[in-house]
């Protein structure tokens, strides 16, 4: 969570329909999840902790 506070646009953009939205994604080290937010100016919104392996893509709709 340190990483998105400080650095919002380092982290990978989302591909595909999200990437309009401004979507991003940053992994969890030493852990099998993904964070998934949307950096709109100083609020990070989390859209998402997606394991890698349990129910992928269960956050989707949740972006609109």
């Amino acid at each position: 969570m340190e990483r998105l506070r400080k650095h919002p646009l380092a982290q990978s953009p989302m591909p595909g329909d999200w990437a309009h939205l401004g979507a991003r994604k940053v992994q969890v080290k030493k852990f099998p999840y993904t964070v998934i937010f949307v950096e709109e100016g100083d609020p990070i919104w989390v859209v998402a902790f997606a394991h890698h392996r349990r129910r992928p893509g269960y956050w989707r709709d949740r972006i609109r």
